[in-house]
């Protein structure tokens, strides 16, 4: 689930909540380029969901020009979302952002524990 977008749905929030209460870890991901807008970002991540939520950077780096196809297919919204940059420029520049300057990655937020406790979520997940 998009944590850095999907509050603007209350919806998202309780589902997140109801799995974390049931016992299944629950990640969200930064929405990209929502996640970049920094007037939004801030108070979407400030949401009472996030409190305890712990961050986790991948390296997509394998992934990336799968993701940057994938965005390009919806072209009715890449002016609006990309006005001033092309969006595989924009795409590869924050995802350098995101790795320290060191290769390109995502942040994902862990709703109600870190990820370092795997093998418990496919237990629960399967259940």
């Amino acid at each position: 689930m998009p944590a850095a977008h999907s509050f603007l749905a209350p919806h998202f929030d309780a589902a997140m909540l109801l799995l974390a209460a049931r016992g299944i870890r629950v990640r969200g991901y930064e929405d990209y380029p929502y996640a970049a807008d920094e007037a939004e970002y801030a108070p979407r991540m400030n949401a009472p969901i996030l409190t305890n939520a712990t961050s986790e950077t991948v390296d997509i780096a394998p992934w990336l020009e799968t993701k940057v196809r994938a965005i390009g297919c919806y072209t009715s919204q890449l002016p609006s979302l990309f006005p001033t940059t092309p969006m595989p420029e924009a795409v590869r520049a924050y995802g350098n952002r995101v790795a320290g300057g060191m290769g390109v990655a995502e942040r994902f937020w862990w709703i109600n524990e870190g990820p370092d406790n795997e093998s418990r979520v496919y237990r629960r997940a399967i259940r």
